[in-house]
C-alpha cells in the first residue's frame, strides 16, 4: 500500500494521526481493488485540511505526480466536492431522498485525465464522516479506467458492425468504442477544472442526422426499441435500457444507459443464414437417420437368433441350480463361460450357495459367538452410562452454582429504594445454559453508578467472567475513580489480563452511567440507550462510538468517550441486553426495538416496576414455546 503526504503537512499532528487511523483500511484496499478488473487504483484521502493519501497498488506517486506533488487534493482537485458531501450528512431531507431513490452516498465523476497518469478515468467517492465532531472525515474512492470500460463493459459484438455505447442520464456519452465513435461522430469538449481536464462528449452533438431525430426520445426514455435511418443510408435498430440509479457530483439522481445499434440488413441477413444452415442441416440428419436405422434393423434381427440361444441355455442351468438349493443340496457346478451379465449372474450364484452352506453348517456356533460379544458390549455401555449420569450430575450442579453466583451479585429491591430522586426497577431472565448478561445499581462517592453488559458466548466461562467485570467495577468505584473514561479503562486492564491468564477467547460489551445532580454521564459500547419522554416519545442514542468491546485489547483509552443525558422528571431511561431484541417466537422472528419501544412507550406514565413487569410479560407471550437461547435483562430508570 503506498502513502503519500504532501510536504506541506508533514509536520501537522493531524495529518499522522489520518495516516495512524488509515492504517486498519490496509488489509481492506488490496481486497476491494482486485474485486473489480476494471479497478486502476483504490485510495483513502483525509480531511480538507490534511488530505494525505493511503493507496493499492503500492505506485510512486510522488513520481507520478512530479510537480503538482505539493498540490493538496481538496483545494487543488476537488475541491467543490467536499461541500456537497457536507451538505448530503447535514440536510436530512437530502440523505432520505438519496437512501430512497440510490441506497448510497457514493458519487460518480465524469471522465477527466489523471494527473497520476492513469489515462482516462471515472471516479467513484464514498465520503466517511466524524460523527462526534460532526465533520468530513475524508474519502474511500475507486478509480475506473475508461479504456477497461470499453474493452470489458462494452465489448458487445451484435452482427458484424453492431456495438454499444454507455451513456448518462443527460445524453453525455460516458465510454464508447472506436467503431461508435467513428459512425456517431459526436463533438469533444475538453474543460480545465480545479487542475482536472474533463471529457464531455454529448449525443446531442453528433453530425450524425438520424441521432439528432431520436436522441431526445433515448434520453426522456428508461427503455426502447428505435428504428433509425443514418446518414450513411442505411436503417439501424438501436435498443437502449436504463442501468440503476447513482449520484452525480451534486447528489442528483443520474440514469446510465446501455445503447446497442446494429444494421438492420445484418441481423435479416443474420436469420436468413440461419434459416438456410437449419434447413440444409435437416435434410441432411433426416437422410443419414433413414440408412442408419434400416442398418440397424439387419444387425438387430441377425443377432437375436445368434444371442437367444446362448442366454436361454445358461438360464435353463440357473433354473436348475436354483431348484437343487431349495432341496438343500448346495454341491453345485455351473457350466457357464459367457462374459456378460448372464456369465457373472452365474458366478456370483456359485459363491452365494457355498456361502448359504457355510452358514447352514456353523449357524449354531457364530449365534453363540455373536451373543457373547453383544453381553460384553453390554456390560461396557451400562459402565459407561454410569460414568456419564455421574458427571451430568457433576456438570448440572456446577451450571446451578454458576447461576446462582450470577443472581446473588445482581443488586436488590431494598438496595435500589435507597436511590434519591430516581425511581429504579431490573429484572433478569436466565437462559437455559449460563449467560453472561450483567447489570448492577450502587451508590459511590456521592454518585450513583449504573452498569449494564453482556459477555460473548454462553456456559460456566461468560458466567465467572460476568463475575470478574462486577468485581472489578466495585474495585474502581472503591477506589474513588470520579473520571468515567478513565473509569471504563481501568476496568478493561483488569478484565483483560484475567481473560489471558484463564485462555478463553471472550470479550464483553459494557455501558457505565454515572447520575449526578440530575445529568447522568454515559460510556462504554454496548446497546443503544432508549429514552422514553413523558410525553411518550421516543428517542435512540447510540454508544458505538463510546468504547469498544472490553477484554480485546489491553488498553482501550484511545477509543473512550462519554455523553451527557438530562431527564426531566416523568422522563425513563431504559437498559437493556440484546436477549431481548433478538428473542425470536416460533416463526423465528426477532422480537426487535421496535416492539421493545412501543412496548415501554405504551406503559410509560406507570412506576418502573410496572413497566418492566408489562414488558417482561410481552416478551414472554411473544417467545411462546420458543425455546430461549441467552438471558435477557432490563433496567428502568424513572426521574422523580
Amino acid at each position: 500500500v503506498n502513502v503519500l503526504i504532501p510536504p506541506s503537512l508533514t509536520s501537522r499532528p493531524r495529518a499522522r494521526q489520518l495516516l495512524k487511523v488509515s492504517a486498519l483500511l490496509s488489509p481492506l484496499i488490496g481486497p476491494v481493488f482486485e474485486s473489480n478488473e476494471n479497478n486502476t487504483f483504490v485510495y483513502y484521502v483525509g480531511d480538507k485540511e490534511s488530505p494525505v493519501t493511503r493507496a493499492f497498488p503500492n505506485i510512486n506517486l510522488a513520481e507520478y505526480l512530479g510537480e503538482a506533488l505539493d498540490f493538496l487534493f481538496w483545494r487543488d482537485f476537488f475541491q467543490d466536492n467536499v461541500q456537497h458531501w457536507e451538505r448530503y450528512h447535514r440536510d436530512r431531507v437530502l440523505r432520505q431522498r438519496v437512501e430512497a431513490q440510490v441506497g448510497s452516498p457514493i458519487t460518480f465523476d465524469p471522465p477527466y485525465e489523471d494527473a497520476a497518469g492513469q489515462g482516462k478515468i471515472i471516479t467513484l467517492f464514498y465520503p466517511l464522516w466524524d460523527r462526534r465532531a460532526d465533520r468530513f472525515a475524508g474519502v474511500v474512492a475507486a478509480d475506473v479506467s475508461l479504456a477497461k470500460i470499453v474493452e470489458n463493459v462494452l465489448s458487445v459484438h451484435v452482427a458484424q458492425t453492431g456495438y454499444a455505447v454507455l451513456l448518462n442520464g443527460k445524453g453525455e456519452i460516458v465510454a464508447m468504442s472506436e467503431k461508435a465513435e467513428a459512425q456517431l461522430r459526436v463533438k469533444v469538449e475538453e474543460i480545465q477544472r480545479n487542475g482536472l481536464k474533463y471529457y464531455y462528449r454529448s449525443l446531442a452533438t453528433s453530425a450524425d442526422s438520424g441521432i439528432q431525430e431520436s436522441y431526445r426520445q433515448i434520453l426522456e426514455e428508461d427503455a426502447g426499441f428505435l428504428s433509425v435511418t443514418m446518414d450513411d443510408r442505411e436503417t439501424h435498430i438501436m435498443v437502449f435500457s436504463s442501468l440503476e440509479p447513482i449520484n452525480d457530483t451534486q447528489y442528483g439522481e443520474d440514469r446510465w444507459k446501455i445503447l446497442i445499434n446494429v444494421p438492420e440488413r445484418e441481423i435479416l441477413s443474420t436469420l436468413f443464414e440461419t434459416h438456410q444452415a437449419i434447413t440444409a442441416q435437416n435434410s441432411k440428419s433426416i437422410l443419414l437417420a433413414l440408412v442408419f436405422v434400416a442398418g440397424m434393423v439387419i444387425v438387430v434381427i441377425v443377432s437375436t437368433f445368434f444371442i437367444a440361444g446362448t442366454i436361454t441355455k445358461s438360464i435353463g442351468q440357473l433354473s436348475l441350480a436354483a431348484q437343487k438349493i431349495s432341496r438343500k443340496d448346495y454341491d453345485i457346478d455351473l457350466n457357464i463361460r459367457s462374459r456378460d451379465e448372464i456369465g457373472q449372474l452365474g458366478r456370483v450364484f456359485i459363491s452365494m450357495s457355498r456361502e448359504i452352506r457355510g452358514y447352514t453348517e456353523h449357524l449354531e456356533d457364530m449365534v453363540k459367538e455373536r451373543t457373547e460379544k453383544l453381553q460384553q458390549a453390554l456390560q461396557e455401555i451400562s459402565v459407561l452410562n454410569s460414568r456419564l449420569q455421574g458427571e451430568n450430575v457433576r456438570l448440572s450442579a456446577e451450571l446451578d452454582v454458576a447461576k446462582r453466583l450470577q443472581l446473588m451479585v445482581l443488586p436488590g429491591r431494598q438496595e435500589l429504594a435507597t436511590v434519591p430522586d430516581l425511581d429504579i426497577a431490573c429484572h433478569m431472565s436466565p437462559a437455559d445454559e449460563v449467560g453472561g448478561d450483567y447489570y448492577d445499581c450502587f451508590r459511590s462517592n456521592g454518585s450513583v453508578k449504573f452498569g449494564i453488559g453482556d459477555v460473548t458466548g454462553h456456559g460456566l466461562s461468560a458466567g465467572v467472567i460476568m463475575i470478574m467485570a462486577q468485581t472489578a467495577i466495585k474495585t474502581v468505584a472503591l477506589m474513588g475513580e470520579r473520571d468515567m473514561k478513565r473509569f471504563l479503562s481501568m476496568v478493561n486492564k483488569v478484565l483483560y489480563s484475567n481473560i489471558v491468564r484463564i485462555s478463553e477467547d471472550r470479550s464483553m460489551t459494557l455501558s457505565l452511567i454515572d447520575y449526578h445532580d440530575r445529568t447522568f454521564t454515559v460510556t462504554g459500547q454496548h446497546e443503544s440507550l432508549i429514552v422514553c419522554r413523558r410525553d411518550g416519545s421516543i428517542e435512540l442514542t447510540d454508544t458505538g462510538d463510546l468504547g469498544l468491546f472490553l477484554g480485546f485489547e489491553p488498553d482501550i483509552t484511545p477509543f473512550v468517550d462519554e455523553i451527557r443525558l438530562a431527564l426531566e422528571p416523568g422522563d425513563a431511561l431504559v437498559l437493556y441486553t440484546d436477549g431481548v431484541t433478538d428473542a425470536v417466537n416460533e416463526k423465528d422472528q426477532p422480537f426487535g426495538m421496535r416492539r421493545l419501544c412501543q412496548a415501554v412507550a405504551l406503559h410509560h406514565e406507570k412506576p418502573a416496576a410496572a413497566i418492566v413487569e408489562r414488558v417482561v410479560a410481552l416478551l414472554r407471550a411473544y417467545i411462546g414455546a420458543s425455546k430461549v437461547h441467552d438471558d435477557f435483562s432490563l433496567m428502568v430508570i424513572k426521574q422523580k
